[in-house]
C-alpha cells in the first residue's frame, strides 16, 4: 500500500538523501573567515581556483542511497524485500558516514586553513537512520497485520 506512512518516512529520506549530495559538508575557511575549500559529495571545491578533487567512493555511495530507498517505495506488495532494502540502505549510511569521516581528515590534513565549519549535511544522513528505521518499523507492523489476517481465514 503506497499511501501508508513508511512512503512518507522514505519520501523525506529521498529529499534529505538528493540535498546531501549537492550541499557542502565541510567548509575551510582562512582568517578573514572566508571559505577557501568546500567538500561535498562530489569533491573538495577550491573556491579560488574552481579545480575540483573528486572523491568517487562518497559520490558514489551518497548517489546510491536515495535511488535505493526511492526504488524501495515502489516494493510495497513485496513487504520483506523492502524491508531488506532499507536494511541495506542503512547500512550504505554508516558507510557514507565512515568515507566522509575519511575525507574530512584528509580534508583538513591536507589543505592549509585558519578554521572550519562542518555543515549541516552531516545531520541529514543520520535523519534519514532514523527516518529509515521508522519506515522498517511500520512495514513490520503492516507485515504482521496482513499475517494475522491469513490465520483468521
Amino acid at each position: 500500500m503506497i499511501q501508508r506512512i513508511q512512503t512518507i518516512y522514505m519520501i523525506i529520506a529521498v529529499i534529505l538523501g538528493i540535498l546531501t549530495c549537492f550541499m557542502p559538508i565541510i567548509s575551510l575557511c582562512n582568517e578573514a573567515g572566508a571559505e577557501l575549500y568546500s567538500l561535498n559529495a562530489f569533491g573538495v571545491s577550491d573556491n579560488n581556483t574552481g579545480i575540483v578533487k573528486y572523491t568517487f567512493g562518497l559520490t558514489a555511495i551518497s548517489i546510491v542511497i536515495p535511488v535505493i530507498v526511492f526504488f524501495a517505495i515502489f516494493f510495497f506488495k513485496h513487504r520483506i524485500i523492502q524491508m531488506r532494502i532499507l536494511t541495506l540502505s542503512i547500512i550504505l549510511i554508516v558507510g557514507y558516514y565512515l568515507l566522509a569521516g575519511w575525507a574530512i581528515w584528509f580534508t583538513t590534513t591536507n589543505y592549509t586553513y585558519h578554521s572550519y565549519t562542518l555543515c549541516l549535511p552531516l545531520v541529514f544522513n543520520f535523519i534519514n537512520i532514523i527516518l529509515l528505521y521508522l519506515a522498517i518499523r511500520a512495514i513490520g507492523k503492516d507485515e504482521a497485520l496482513i499475517r494475522s489476517l491469513d490465520r483468521l481465514r
